[in-house]
C-alpha cells in the first residue's frame, strides 16, 4: 500500500498506465508476501530514483545532446556503505548513499587501511585512476 500511494503521487501526470508500469517494475523482485524489509527496500529505491537518477538521467541526456565533444560520462556507485548511524550498524540493504563515492575519489581506503578491506582499496586505486585520466583527458 504505500508503495502504490507513493508511486502514484510521482506518476500522477502519467495516467493509471504509468503507475501500473511503475509497480510492475519496482516489485518484480518481491515474494508473493513481501516482507517488511522489501517494502522499506522499494521505498528506498523509488525516493533515490526520484531524488537523484531522474534528474541525473535527463542533466546526461541534455549533455549527450548538446556536447561539442560529443563524449558524455556517468557511473553508479554502489560499494555498501561502510559507516555506522543512528540504527548501528546501517541496515545491508540501505547500500551506497549520496557521497558515498567521495572517500574512494580522494583515497580514505589508504588513509585509513584498518576502515576498509583489500578490495575497498583496490576499488578506491581504480576510482583514482579513472577520476585521473578523466581530468586528463576528457
Amino acid at each position: 500500500e504505500e508503495v502504490e500511494t507513493l508511486l502514484a503521487a510521482f506518476t500522477k501526470d502519467k495516467s493509471d498506465a504509468g503507475l501500473q508500469a511503475a509497480l510492475s517494475l519496482y516489485n518484480s523482485t518481491w515474494e508473493p508476501t513481501p516482507s517488511q524489509e522489501s517494502i522499506k527496500k522499494t521505498l528506498v529505491d523509488i525516493e533515490t530514483d526520484f531524488l537523484f537518477l531522474a534528474s541525473t538521467q535527463a542533466a546526461l541526456h541534455r549533455h549527450a545532446d548538446n556536447a561539442k565533444t560529443g563524449r558524455t560520462y556517468s557511473y553508479l556507485f554502489n560499494e555498501p556503505n561502510q559507516r555506522t548511524g543512528i540504527i548501528k550498524p546501517l541496515a545491508s540493504w540501505m547500500g551506497a548513499n549520496h557521497m558515498d563515492d567521495v572517500p574512494y575519489v580522494f583515497g580514505k581506503p589508504f588513509t585509513a587501511p584498518s576502515l576498509y578491506s583489500a578490495s575497498q582499496r583496490d576499488l578506491s586505486g581504480y576510482m583514482i585512476a579513472y577520476w585521473t585520466n578523466f581530468a586528463r583527458t576528457g
